[in-house]
């Protein structure tokens, strides 16, 4: 069996469960994407670029498993957010993931996103995968839905980071139309 209770079996096969950071080394086929992704997200001048693709076609992996390793050589910090209905705890748990600095008392997610760029050697990426998720569930009746804090929290740090945060949008192809670029 490939699976049990969703936990992969021991090879580089792995079924629908995406590779991760930890699951690098079976990674293997996508050298040619994962230069072309870190070269767009480290060019000079461009701070957001967008990921799409049909669902389904390994981009969770080539981000985890492909381009997180490939910054870490370069000194980029990369930050991995796939979920969003709690934003702030989903933020602090991203950026335990990373090595820097710990957050100091009162930081908000957005102060030490902010401080985590700006003292990252290289810089920040700020990944944001499975944005459909966002995009098509939303909720009219809601004060405050996942869209709305996400682009609040944008917005603050990307004020606060400058050019040292880049941020990198992922979402399936059947929803690019609904990112307001």
């Amino acid at each position: 069996s490939m699976s049990v209770g969703g936990i992969p079996a021991p090879g580089p096969f792995r079924g629908l469960v995406p590779y991760d950071e930890n699951s690098a080394a079976l990674f293997f086929g996508r050298a040619d994407e994962i230069a072309a992704l870190d070269s767009l997200v480290c060019r000079e001048g461009d701070r957001v670029v967008a990921l799409t693709g049909e669902l389904g076609v390994g981009k969770t992996s080539l981000l985890r498993a492909g381009l997180l390793p490939a910054l870490a050589k370069r000194d980029v910090t990369g930050v991995y957010l796939g979920a969003y209905e709690e934003i702030e705890q989903e933020l602090w748990q991203a950026a335990g993931r990373v090595r820097g600095e710990p957050p100091t008392p009162g930081d908000g997610p957005a102060d030490y996103l902010v401080r985590l760029a700006r003292s990252s050697h290289a810089g920040t990426l700020l990944i944001l995968d499975h944005l459909e998720t966002i995009l098509t569930n939303r909720d009219p009746d809601a004060d405050s839905s996942a869209l709305d804090q996400l682009a609040a929290l944008l917005s603050t740090v990307s004020e606060g980071a400058g050019p040292r945060l880049r941020i990198l949008l992922c979402v399936d192809a059947g929803s690019f139309h609904r990112l307001d670029l």
